[in-house]
């Protein structure tokens, strides 16, 4: 979602539509990857320097992201709500909340954040954190929230919500 609505410093709305529709794209192709286990498919998208932060504070490199991916095979779906890009330029931000369902029958919510930079002509993340939502307080939702979802599935990817819609 982009939205003109609010407008912090240094923020602007995407300056195509199909800048915004990369970027959800490359959201949800990191998302199935880790449902897949197959870190080739974050691999282009993972900058040389990538750098994730963990919900334990414990920061980790592109190598250790794209182990984490083929060796956690607990996760059986996750499901991103509330997804939102900002556009900085040649620089991006997108962050939504996403529920994840483990094998177990578990589930949890994390919201994530992962900035993006155009390299030689397409978006790379370069960071990525994960914090998680503590149960029993959400911020409330408002209008921007609405029609903007992408979830995987066992390896299945949809989309709904169209892009000048977010």
């Amino acid at each position: 979602m982009v939205s003109g609505q609010r407008s912090p410093i240094g923020w602007r709305p995407a300056d195509t539509d199909s800048d915004e529709e990369e970027l959800l794209e490359l959201g949800a192709d990191l998302l199935g990857a880790y449902v897949r286990h197959d870190p080739t498919i974050a691999k282009p998208i993972l900058a040389d320097n990538f750098l994730t932060l963990s919900d334990d504070g414990d920061e980790g490199s592109k190598a250790s992201e794209l182990e984490l991916i083929e060796k956690n095979t607990d996760i059986e779906a996750l499901e991103a709500d509330e997804v939102e890009v900002r556009m900085y330029g040649e620089a991006a931000s997108v962050t939504s909340l996403v529920m994840v369902k483990t094998r177990e029958g578990r589930s949890r919510q994390v919201r994530l954040t992962h900035l993006y930079t155009r390299r030689d002509g397409r978006w790379q993340a370069v960071m990525g954190q994960g914090t998680p939502v503590v149960r029993g307080w959400r911020r409330p939702r408002d209008d921007r929230d609405e029609g903007k979802t992408f979830g995987v599935h066992s390896g299945q990817r949809s989309m709904e919500g169209e892009p000048g819609d977010r």
